[in-house]
């Protein structure tokens, strides 16, 4: 249980020493996001990021003032996007010039060919 001298020193915190929670993050997975037409595969990534982050600002706005405690920055994480981008890079070009606006990446992934 909480007691009354934790939150004195909390306000005091918040009040005196500026105290705030630096970043709330939102990890996504989007591993399940593949496809072999590129152009699906990205509104598949686009759809997914934008439903799961739909509410991340208003959400970490309302542990804000329910904790009166500020938090500076509101951010999305994703499984390395590159990841995504040189599968559908190596899909995408098979001999040919890229649609994509991506560059050319990973080596690694030649087996996608």
């Amino acid at each position: 249980m909480i007691n009354n001298y934790e939150v004195i020193e909390t306000l005091k915190m918040i009040n005196q020493e500026n105290l705030d929670v630096r970043t709330v993050t939102m990890g996504i997975s989007l591993r399940d996001c593949a496809h072999s037409d590129p152009k699906i595969a990205c509104q598949n990534i686009y759809d997914k990021i934008t439903r799961y982050a739909e509410k991340l600002v208003p959400v970490a706005e309302g542990i804000e003032t329910e904790l009166a405690i500020p938090i500076v920055n509101k951010r999305i994480s994703v499984t390395p996007i590159s990841l995504r981008l040189c599968i559908l890079n190596k899909i995408a070009l098979n001999g040919e010039t890229s649609s994509l606006d991506v560059p050319l990446c990973c080596t690694q992934y030649d087996d996608f060919r």
